[in-house]
Order: C-alpha cells, then sequence, then structure tokens
C-alpha cells in the first residue's frame, strides 16, 4: 500500500496527539491514608440536611453552616466535590462528599480530614519556594494537609513577606503563596470548632479525678463543659487529691498544666472559628429588626461560662448537643440525632434574635443553582443557533433558539431576585452582582429586539452573551468570592443605601450593559458583512444596524441619567458632585463617546459602518469603566479589587483593536467610503437615521 507523504505526517501527527492526551489523562499514583481513628460511616442524607441547616454568623451574615461549608471547600480546592480515592484503604473508600460532608469530616474526623488531598496549588514553584519537593506531581496539582503542614512556618514567612510588598510588586507566587496560607488557616480554623470537646488530658489520672469527669472523659481527651456541668464533683475530688499523697499531688499538677494550656488555646481561639452561637436575649429585651450583633464561638462561650454566674441555657444546650455528636462520632445513627438537636438548638437562639429566617431560602438557592444551569441552556441555545446555520430550511430551530435563551434569562432573573431576597437589597451591589445583571438585562433586551424588530439573530446573539456573561459569574465566584467567603458578603459602609443602589447603581449598570450588547450586535454586523452573509439583503443589514444605533441611544440614557444620579449621591456622601476620580472619568467616557457616536449619526457623518465601528469602540470603554479602574487602587472607588484580571482586559483592548484596524481596512479596500457627509449629502439621500441610500443600495 503506498502511503503519501501527507497520510504519513497526519498519522505522526495523531500519535502524538494520542500520546499527550494519554499522558494528560494519566493519573499520579494514591497514597494510603494512615489514620488512627477512621470514620466507619457513610453520612447519610439526614446529617448533611441537619449540619448544613445550622445557623452561622460569617462575613457579618447569618447563614447555613452549607453555604460556609460550599465556600470554603471552593476556597482550598477550587471545586465543591470531593471523593475519596479507592486507594485510601478506609472504610468510605469512593465516597463522594458535598462540601457539607467534607465540613462534617474536617469537624468531627480531623485527623482524616487532613490527609485528604484538597489543596490546590496553581504553581509547584510556590512549594519549592518553601522548601517542599513532589518529584511525582505536576506543577497544577492538590495536596492534603499533612502534606504541606511541616512548612506551614515557611509558608506563614512567605506570606508575610509578600504582603509587606505594594500589591502591584507582587507576583504571581507572591499571591498563591498568601492564598495557600490563607487556605491552610482556613481549614485549621474549621478544624479546631470542636476543640472544646476533645481538650486532651495526661491518660495518667487517679480514679477520683475519672469519676468526678463521668462522660465528659473519653480516653485521654475531655469537655470543657465539665466545667459547667460537674463543677462540683471536680472540687471535691480536686480537695481530695490536694490533701492526699505526693503521687496524687504530681498527678492533679500535670492534669491541671494540661488542663491550662487546651483551655487557653481553646478561649484565645482561631481567627476563622465559626460563631455558631447567637448570643441570649436577655429577660425584659427585645430585638430590634434589622440590628447586627456578634455572635459568639464555642471558645467565646466557653470563656463566658468560666468567667460569669449566667448559665446561658439556651447556648449550653447547643454546646451539649456538639459535644454529644463528637463524643457519638463512631456511631453513625447517634451523631444524625445529636445533629438534629444541635439545628433545633441553634435554630432557637437565632429566632429568638430575630436573625436566621432566610435559612430554607439560602439553601434551596444553591440547590437550585440557577447560574450554572443557565450556562448550560444558553450553550444549548447556540447549538441550535449553529444547526440552523447548516439546516437554515428546518424551521423548528429558530424558535428553539428563541426558548432556550428565554429559558436561561428566566433562571438568571430568578436567581437574581432570589438573591434581592435574601439580602433585602437591589439587584446590584457587587461586581458579581454587575455580571448577574448585565448578562441578565442583556439577554431580555435581545429577545424584546428579536420580537419587536423581527430579528431572528438577536436570540442567537442574546444566547452568546448569556453563555459569556455565566462563564465570568462561575468564574469570578471560583477566584474572587471564594477568597472572601461569599457572593452575598455585607456591603461596604460607603454603598450602605438602597435607594442609591437602585437608582444610581442600577442605571449605571443598565448602561454597561446596554453598551456591551450593543458592541457584540456591531461584531455581528462586521462579521457577516466580512464573509458575505445574506450580500443582497438589504433589509436585514438595515434592521441589524439600527439594532446596534438604538441599543447605543439606549445605554447613553441610562448612563447619562446614573452618572448625574452618581454626583447627586456623591455630594450628599463625601460633600463634592465631581472629583476627578476614575470611576467618574470612566463613567464620563461612556456618555462622551456615546453623545458622540449618537450625534454622529444623526447628523449623517457617519452610517452603519460607522456605527458599528464606533460600538466595536465602545466595549472597551465599558470594559475600563467597569473593570479597570477597581485595579488602579486610586480614588473613593477603588473597592472591587479583582486580581489577576489585568491580563485579561488588555487582551480584550488588543483584539478590539484589531477587528477596528481590520475592519478599517477592509471597508477601505472594498472602495467604500468611511465616513458620511454630513447633513446635506443625508438629505440628498433621503436617508434618516437607520436607513440606507435612496437607491436601494447596501447602507453603509
Amino acid at each position: 500500500m503506498n502511503i503519501t507523504p501527507t497520510r504519513r505526517a497526519l498519522g505522526t501527527a495523531l500519535t502524538l496527539l494520542a500520546l499527550c492526551l494519554s499522558s494528560a489523562c494519566a493519573k499520579r499514583p494514591e497514597h494510603k491514608m494512615d489514620v488512627s481513628e477512621p470514620r466507619t460511616f457513610r453520612w447519610t442524607a439526614e446529617a448533611r440536611d441537619a449540619a448544613g441547616e445550622l445557623p452561622v454568623q460569617h462575613q457579618a451574615r447569618v447563614k447555613p453552616l452549607s453555604t460556609v461549608a460550599s465556600f470554603a471547600l471552593l476556597k482550598i480546592q477550587g471545586k465543591r466535590k470531593y471523593t475519596l480515592p479507592a486507594a485510601s484503604e478506609l472504610p468510605t473508600a469512593g465516597e463522594k462528599l458535598d462540601p457539607t460532608a467534607w465540613l462534617l469530616d474536617v469537624l468531627f474526623f480531623p485527623e482524616q480530614a487532613a490527609e485528604y488531598e484538597v489543596f490546590l496549588v496553581e504553581d509547584s514553584a510556590v512549594l519549592a519556594g518553601v522548601g517542599l519537593s513532589f518529584p511525582d506531581r505536576k506543577k497544577r496539582d492538590r495536596y492534603s494537609y499533612n502534606q504541606l503542614e511541616p512548612a506551614r512556618g515557611r509558608i506563614l514567612a512567605g506570606a508575610r513577606a509578600a504582603s509587606s510588598k505594594e500589591q502591584r510588586y507582587r507576583s504571581p507566587i507572591d499571591r498563591q503563596t498568601m492564598d495557600l496560607y490563607q487556605r491552610l488557616n482556613e481549614f485549621e480554623s474549621l478544624a479546631g470548632t470542636l476543640d472544646f470537646a476533645r481538650i486532651p488530658v495526661p491518660a495518667a489520672m487517679p480514679e477520683a479525678l475519672r469519676s468526678a469527669l463521668g462522660p465528659s472523659l473519653h480516653g485521654n481527651r475531655m469537655s470543657a463543659l465539665a466545667f459547667r456541668t460537674r463543677f462540683e464533683p471536680m472540687q471535691a475530688a480536686f480537695k481530695a487529691l490536694r490533701d492526699g499523697d505526693a503521687e496524687g499531688q504530681n498527678q492533679l499538677r500535670q492534669f491541671e498544666t494540661a488542663l491550662a494550656g487546651g483551655l487557653e488555646r481553646l478561649v484565645q481561639g482561631a481567627p476563622g472559628t465559626l460563631a455558631l452561637l447567637a448570643p441570649e436575649v436577655p429577660p425584659g429585651e427585645t430585638v430590634a429588626p434589622g440590628s447586627v450583633i456578634e455572635w459568639e464561638t464555642p471558645g467565646e462561650v466557653i470563656a463566658g461560662l468560666l468567667d460569669e454566674d449566667n448559665p446561658r441555657t439556651d447556648q449550653l444546650a447547643l454546646m451539649t448537643a456538639l459535644e454529644g455528636a463528637y463524643q457519638n462520632r463512631g456511631d453513625g445513627a447517634a451523631l444524625t440525632a445529636q445533629l438534629v438537636l444541635a439545628r433545633d438548638a441553634g435554630t432557637a437562639l437565632a429566632q429568638a434574635r430575630g436573625a436566621g429566617g432566610k435559612i430554607a431560602l439560602e439553601r434551596a438557592y444553591y440547590r437550585l443553582n440557577f447560574f450554572y444551569n443557565a450556562l448550560a441552556v444558553f450553550l444549548l441555545a447556540f447549538v441550535f443557533a449553529a444547526f440552523s446555520w447548516v439546516a437554515p430550511g428546518v424551521r423548528w430551530v429558530p424558535r428553539a433558539v428563541t426558548w432556550t435563551t428565554a429559558v436561561g434569562c428566566a433562571l438568571v432573573i430568578a436567581g437574581v431576585t432570589m438573591r434581592c431576597v435574601l439580602r433585602g437589597r437591589p439587584p446590584v451591589v457587587s461586581l458579581y452582582d454587575t455580571i448577574l445583571f448585565i448578562t441578565g438585562t442583556g439577554v431580555l433586551t435581545s429577545l424584546v429586539l428579536g420580537k419587536v424588530m423581527r430579528l431572528p439573530l438577536a436570540a442567537t446573539v442574546g444566547a452568546l452573551m448569556g453563555a459569556v456573561g455565566m462563564f465570568m459569574a462561575n468564574r469570578y465566584e471560583v477566584r474572587e468570592a471564594a477568597s472572601s467567603g461569599d457572593t452575598m458578603a455585607a456591603v461596604q459602609a460607603v454603598l450602605d443605601t438602597n435607594f442609591w443602589l437602585a437608582t444610581h447603581v442600577t442605571s449605571v449598570t443598565l448602561g454597561y450593559s446596554a453598551g456591551l450588547f450593543a458592541c457584540l450586535l456591531a461584531h455581528v454586523w462586521l462579521g457577516a458583512r466580512f464573509i458575505g452573509f445574506r450580500p443582497g439583503d438589504t433589509r436585514w443589514y438595515r434592521q441589524l444596524g439600527r439594532a446596534v444605533y438604538g441599543i447605543v441611544a439606549f445605554g447613553l440614557l441610562f448612563s447619562v441619567v446614573g452618572t448625574i444620579l452618581g454626583g447627586i449621591w456623591a455630594n450628599d456622601s463625601w460633600g463634592r458632585f465631581w472629583g476627578w476620580d476614575p470611576k467618574e472619568n470612566g463613567a464620563l467616557m461612556i456618555c462622551l463617546f456615546e453623545l458622540a457616536l449618537v450625534h454622529a449619526r444623526l447628523g449623517g457623518y457617519i452610517k452603519d459602518f460607522g456605527v458599528a465601528v464606533g460600538a466595536v469602540i465602545l466595549g472597551p470603554i465599558v470594559a475600563f469603566s467597569w473593570w479597570h479602574v477597581n485595579l488602579l487602587g486610586v480614588g473613593l472607588h477603588s473597592y472591587g479589587f479583582t486580581d489577576g484580571i489585568t491580563e485579561k482586559l488588555f487582551a480584550y483592548y488588543t483584539f478590539e483593536i484589531g477587528v477596528v484596524l481590520a475592519a478599517l481596512v477592509w471597508w477601505t479596500l472594498a472602495g467604500r467610503t468611511i465616513l458620511g457627509g454630513g447633513p446635506a449629502r443625508l438629505a440628498a439621500a433621503g436617508g434618516g437615521a437607520g436607513g440606507g441610500g435612496a437607491d436601494g443600495t447596501m447602507p453603509e
């Protein structure tokens, strides 16, 4: 058989590709997990639900424990699921853990959780910099806490050195070292939540003291609650030992030393230990609606139990249930029963403080996963659109594009609405909110545009905008929201006003949405002309050009109104209407450019091609005002910094500059005029703001 050189080269390329794919997909050897007290049962749905519904105050907001678990695992691992490897040889090997199940292991089986390889390291150079070497690992890999713990001190030193640098001078390794330390600290803080139930004590202990401690003693660990529940028997045992022989006195001193050290560590607590206990309401007092009261960690409650005469009955009920859950960690059914008691006690505490009323709604919000599902629906709509291009005669496909895009839009709107209810805020509060709002309003605009102007392509553009927006939202959640621990964190003091958030911020964001949607439609107009799509269909191009122009005008309205409202807010908050702040300058750039574009079209100085090119330029201007000014670190609007986005922004700017230059060169080489002739030519041609020439030629 004669094999041509082309076929031989193709075969070689395919072989190399197969080898690369096989090596990329090959899994590194998984290690056995050496755990002295492993979990012997699988977490049931009842246990996960009981723990997930437990109220906790985190980031100045009361939320379900499942939300804390979800963002903690996302922050540490970069994803929200972990599967116990079969090679671990644990009793539950192969079990798939959701965030709540993972957090339950961290709380009740910290020794086992410390073996889970969940700590994501983007660049192995971070580990090399602190003296750790894993030759069999990839550059980007995950490690367990026990693998990283030997270098914890060096990681802390590296993080401190990196944090001492100005933000702009930090290298990627500096930022990753800081992130790694924060993840280790997050794990340690969570794992220490139940330390009050497992204070280490000496193995050698007089029988009288063992009897006094009773059920509070488990092996070589005891519960701090013994100081409240078994205080009198312990004092009697202490007195008997002090009055006894030297051996008993020595054992008592060892016990007191160990106990004092354990209590000191417990009371000091770790910075991120869960604030599970709402303060009790004193008799005769009421809770003011909307009041924010600091909740307490178990260590703080223990300190109160030791120092105060107040029995803290309600808090003690939750502490006792948590202690009972830990003591029964060898029995899955008994542990689950104690978790249910803890959930009920925690809910009662929260409700007494007027908090925790939206726990069920928040759990439903995250369970429905609106934005991830919307991404899948938008991608499906785009697949339908692609099918319509290769099979234009199939009538049901355009309707499928419209309906699937509408479903995706409904999911986004439903998710944004539920977020508003959960927070009691307007739809736009943070940068993450702007992505959702811009995507939802842009897709909704595309559907209305397709219906009103009978432009089927609008739904396809909406599906594309929806897919890009939801992809950005999911990426932002992984990279940024996970670091802060929430996408619904409490707003900064300067933003704590629903009126201005509902007027100024919403108006400006609508302006962003219109500018970006016009930019996207302009790419379609230019791309269609470049490839010769529907070359004789003057009406189609005229409609699309009118749509671009109309959306720019729509964006101008909201940008101007939003900017003026922002000035009024600034005057009210800061005592000046305008201060040439970078964010203010960005808003002004959008207004001036859109104003120039609209007037140039109205005056006939540019026509559809000019509007399309201008709308493409508008995209980077919006991106600069939306994202880039946050990176400058100056001005009163410098909040909302987003790490690692600078390179992406400059890549986007470069791409759009290339599009504009290519469009201008191509249009000029085609012998067409870039600029119109002004009002005189427009009047002679009989054209308007959205029309072509009077002779029926293709609009420019």
